[in-house]
């Protein structure tokens, strides 16, 4: 694998062992359409959509930070391992992935129509890695790449919703600074564990904050559970402005979510997503998949599984 690497050849190398340890019969042109055929075929549909019913794009990109795509890779064990016992090698991909991943990036926000259709500017910024990680550790391997990648978005154009995953609480005096040297509303930052609270206080001088209402609570909780939540949050974050309510990831396990009420429900004072509207009769913006059949009707679960 590091032969390959060093030949340029990583991503024939990668699926060679994929296909190896998978039993896949994925084919070559089969990537060669999903890479570079079907992304614009995607677009077309998502622009007609968002032309049709006047609604703008979460999002035109997605990218990841490279202790999340190494969690993927290596593991959370041997990742951590890595960060202890190959610190060097572990920052130098990294470098290698933070250039990576905006590239693709960008690609997909300007395939989207970025500078055309509303949203498609904006990059879905994944912020993971192993939990729990000591303030020198998250200063050290985790907090450069964060920032680079931030900068590397904004200083060619785009808008950038940095998702950060766990509890980093303990590193909001780090996080501050995300906006050094980046002109005022290009950063948002999602907060998924994070205190709001002290959240607010530390960063919102400096930037909007996003989140977040437990995915757990709308699941299994009551509509006043939520309802008592998103007060909470509202009167610890909303002075002053600076915040938006939200949730802290997409709710999971739908069968059995009992709570969507009060966010669905527009007389209510709370959040509305306008839920009716997705599952009226609209044709899906979706392009079918390779071979496959174009569905009918555009549905909840659809938009959920484009996050």
């Amino acid at each position: 694998m590091e032969e390959e690497f060093e030949k340029g050849n990583l991503f024939l190398s990668g699926l060679g062992i994929f296909r190896k340890r998978t039993g896949c019969r994925w084919r070559l042109d089969d990537f060669i359409y999903y890479e570079f055929e079907y992304p614009k075929i995607y677009a077309k549909a998502w622009r007609k959509f968002a032309e049709d019913h006047d609604v703008p794009l979460l999002m035109g990109g997605r990218a990841c930070h490279p202790l999340d795509l190494l969690q993927h890779y290596r593991g959370i064990n041997q990742l951590t391992e890595d960060i202890f016992e190959r610190p060097e090698k572990t920052k130098a991909i990294s470098d290698v992935l933070v250039e990576y991943e905006a590239m693709r990036a960008m690609k997909q926000a300007m395939i989207m129509g970025a500078g055309e259709v509303p949203g498609a500017e904006i990059i879905f910024f994944v912020n993971g890695g192993p939990p729990g990680m000591p303030p020198r550790i998250f200063d050290e391997f985790s907090w450069p790449y964060a920032k680079k990648s931030v900068d590397l978005f904004v200083e060619r154009g785009f808008r950038v919703r940095c998702h950060w995953d766990n509890d980093l609480t303990p590193y909001l005096g780090t996080m501050k600074h995300i906006t050094d040297g980046l002109p005022r509303g290009k950063v948002l930052p999602d907060l998924e564990k994070t205190n709001m609270k002290k959240a607010k206080e530390v960063l919102g001088d400096r930037v909007c904050i996003l989140g977040n209402v437990p995915s757990a609570l709308l699941v299994y909780g009551t509509p006043g559970e939520v309802e008592k939540c998103c007060r909470k949050l509202i009167e610890d974050c909303a002075e002053g402005g600076g915040f938006i309510l939200s949730t802290e990831l997409k709710p999971l396990g739908t069968r059995k979510r009992k709570a969507s009420g009060p966010l669905l429900n527009p007389r209510k004072n709370t959040v509305s997503t306008n839920a009716n509207a997705l599952n009226r009769d609209t044709p899906s913006p979706l392009p079918p998949p390779r071979g496959g059949r174009v569905r009918e009707r555009v549905t909840s679960q659809d938009l959920l599984r484009l996050e």
